[in-house]
């Protein structure tokens, strides 16, 4: 029955030797697997064992052969998650044990740390009510009113505020005020002993010129203590003087009767200096209505107004916005020598 083969059919070689397995991962190379042959005797299977003992090294089994082993890939990425968990357990403990730790200012030592005072809280300030009467009524403020805070009157206590210490020098007290005297009037007319030579009259006689009235009386009222009925002006010793005084609004022009003997001198426009024969001086000097000071007002014998000091050593002269101040200086002078003459200027005083 196998005689009628057709003849097409593919003939297996015979004794075809198969190709070799692919060499495995350990580098030893498989046993050729002889097909066809006579069967041998079994092999010694200790005849590959290391006869020193350091390695033992066993054949490859058919599935070594064929395919190599495959390791997975989850243990690695298991390991990489640990580490990185790990690290940043490290990088968290450093941060918070090191670098907080220098963040953060340590206190000063106590022997350079100054004590500050604690600040001290403003308390509301509590208003006593008065007690309420019958007939009074009591105004309560409403609930929620701000009530403003007392500010703080306490100061810190510094070298500045502390009161000074005592000294143990002796206090020296201030120079006594100089005690300026009226001058000698010999005769009791009104002129002192420095006037009537000055003037020219008697000093041992209270009436020069016999008319009833006295040398000192004639002169303030502005007439001639050597002739009888007779002005001032026309005594040989006096003399008329002017006066321009200037002001950054105004401009005003004074006179008045001067003893021939002293001299005005101008100093400035606002003020000017009648010099006398001794160090004593009057001082004219322009002035507002501001500056006249209370008191009483009488009239001059030119009929201005005039207002006096309490010492009586200035007297404000006036004439609408016009305000002439006409001050006696002793100039360092130990007495009053020039009364009657100072009454004399502010009575002749005239504005043009």
């Amino acid at each position: 029955m196998f005689d009628n083969v057709p003849p097409n059919l593919p003939v297996e070689p015979a004794n075809q030797t198969p190709p070799p397995p692919p060499p495995t991962p350990s580098g030893n190379q498989p046993k050729p697997i002889v097909v066809g042959q006579p069967k041998k005797e079994p092999e010694d299977i200790f005849s590959d064992i290391n006869v020193g003992g350091d390695d033992i090294q066993t054949a490859p089994s058919s599935q070594d052969i064929y395919s190599a082993p495959k390791k997975s890939a989850l243990p690695l990425a298991a390991v990489i998650v640990v580490a990185i968990i790990v690290l940043g357990g490290i990088a968290f403990a450093v941060w918070y044990f090191l670098l907080r730790q220098e963040s953060v200012p340590a206190p000063a030592s106590n022997t350079t740390q100054t004590t500050q005072p604690a600040p001290v809280q403003q308390q509301p300030e509590i208003v006593e009510q008065p007690p309420v009467t019958a007939n009074e009524v009591t105004t309560v403020p409403p609930a929620g009113t701000n009530i403003p805070l007392p500010e703080q009157t306490e100061q810190p206590t510094t070298t500045e505020n502390m009161p000074a210490e005592a000294s143990t020098e002796p206090a020296v007290p201030p120079p006594p005020a100089a005690v300026i005297t009226e001058g000698v009037d010999s005769d009791s007319d009104g002129l002192t002993d420095v006037e009537e030579a000055l003037l020219g009259t008697n000093p041992q006689l209270a009436d020069t010129d016999g008319d009833g009235y006295s040398d000192g009386s004639e002169v303030m009222n502005l007439y001639s203590p050597l002739a009888a009925n007779q002005p001032l002006s026309a005594d040989p010793s006096f003399s008329p003087a002017t006066w321009e005084a200037k002001s950054p609004l105004n401009s005003y022009t004074w006179t008045f009767l001067r003893p021939k003997a002293w001299l005005l001198n101008g100093e400035s426009v606002m003020q000017a200096v009648l010099s006398t024969d001794t160090s004593a001086r009057f001082v004219f000097s322009l002035a507002t209505k501001a500056d006249i000071p209370p008191g009483a007002t009488f009239k001059t014998k030119s009929g201005l107004d005039a207002v006096r000091t309490e010492d009586r050593l200035t007297t404000y002269v006036y004439s609408g916005d016009a305000v002439i101040a006409v001050t006696y200086d002793p100039n360092g002078a130990a007495t009053y020598e020039y009364r009657t003459l100072y009454d004399e200027l502010v009575n002749s005083l005239h504005l043009q």
